[in-house]
């Protein structure tokens, strides 16, 4: 039987790489590996995110915060990689694609779209990643809205899926999860912030901690590494020490008992990773961030979106979440509603499959 060969590279960039945006990986690449289709999966990221994954092969590259070194990766070192491996697809899960690939390249696109970084550089990696991009052989998109045909027929718009574990059901271990980490039930979660906007985000947690911070800490789940330092950084300049919480490395497995113990989620900034506002939702955890347009695509009615860079109203809306039941009840109804198909949502291994079949098979 013929087995196709999927290379899947990751990005390299740690400010990219947030532990959000590893846990959200993490959820997709084990829902590849847990398939009896006709591929086999080989990983090419850093070995700080590859390493969870010992049971699949890997080749292992640097990280790279610089924006050369990533477009050098990205445009020069993949394509021959890819040669290399002897594999039939390439994979990337966010929007970026070598303008030239000596295979098929699938973007299936499950992290967010990271901040663009500043100078002629940045400028010159995000033009090469658009171009790229649109160069795809085909283009998978997550979308919460009712499903349309694309324009482009290279385009695919997919349902949304979240690990069944994220749920409000509670597990007799959520408690003892929240505790071992000295948290009170009913903290506020941080996960997944862009470093770009961890001093926004803060600021808004500043209108929250004058009123009820010695009560009710922000959890903050960080990497250790550059995350982990512009978290403390910021955390010091603002004197929030007494009421942020930096839980660091936290597992994937243990993700669902932090969340359904959580009172709100607050997110705030200009990049966002979309499945941790759904993994909220399905766990029934209030979400309250800015009102973008990709955080009102997930979110919908289930949010308490606020100006986007108005950080005293975002602080306001999660201090309502906090201090208001009626608030918060009618919140976590939208959220279970609009959640109600998050487990019935597209594979990605039967997505992946049906669609090789049509570009190798």
């Amino acid at each position: 039987m013929f087995v196709i060969k999927i290379a899947l590279s990751l990005p390299v960039d740690p400010r990219t790489l947030t532990h959000g945006a590893r846990m959200v990986c993490d959820e997709f690449i084990t829902a590849l590996a847990r398939q009896e289709h006709g591929f086999e999966l080989e990983l090419i990221g850093p070995e700080q995110v590859t390493r969870s994954f010992g049971s699949i092969p890997t080749f292992t590259v640097p990280e790279s915060a610089s924006a050369w070194r990533t477009l050098k990766f990205e445009q020069y070192d993949l394509p021959g990689i890819v040669k290399a491996s002897g594999a039939d697809v390439l994979l990337m899960p966010y929007s970026a694609a070598p303008l030239g690939s000596p295979v098929p390249v699938v973007l299936f696109e499950v992290l967010g779209r990271a901040a663009a970084v500043r100078g002629f550089a940045g400028r010159l990696l995000h033009a090469a990643r658009r171009a790229g991009a649109q160069g795809a052989a085909r283009r998978l998109i997550y979308s919460d809205l009712p499903i349309e045909a694309a324009n482009d027929p290279n385009i695919l718009t997919v349902r949304p899926r979240v690990h069944t574990s994220f749920r409000t059901l509670p597990d007799p271990d959520d408690r003892s999860s929240a505790s071992r980490r000295e948290l009170p039930p009913g903290y506020v979660l941080a996960h997944g912030v862009s470093l770009e906007d961890v001093p926004l985000l803060l600021a808004a947690w500043t209108w929250v901690d004058g009123s009820v911070g010695d009560t009710v800490p922000l959890a903050a789940l960080v990497s250790e590494g550059i995350e982990s330092r512009v978290w403390e950084d910021q955390v010091h300049r603002m004197g929030l020490a007494h009421s942020v919480h930096l839980l660091k490395e936290v597992e994937f497995d243990e993700l669902p008992a932090l969340y359904r113990q959580a009172g709100a989620l607050l997110q705030g900034g200009r990049s966002l990773e979309h499945q941790i506002m759904r993994w909220a939702m399905a766990c029934g955890v209030p979400v309250t961030g800015f009102d973008t347009p990709a955080a009102a695509d997930v979110l919908g009615p289930a949010g308490y979106l606020v100006a986007p860079g108005d950080t005293r109203a975002l602080g306001a809306a999660c201090l309502t979440v906090i201090v208001e039941p009626e608030v918060k009840v009618r919140l976590r109804k939208d959220a279970l509603m609009r959640a109600s198909a998050f487990h019935k949502g597209s594979d990605p291994a039967e997505t992946i499959n049906e669609l090789l079949e049509r570009l190798v098979g």
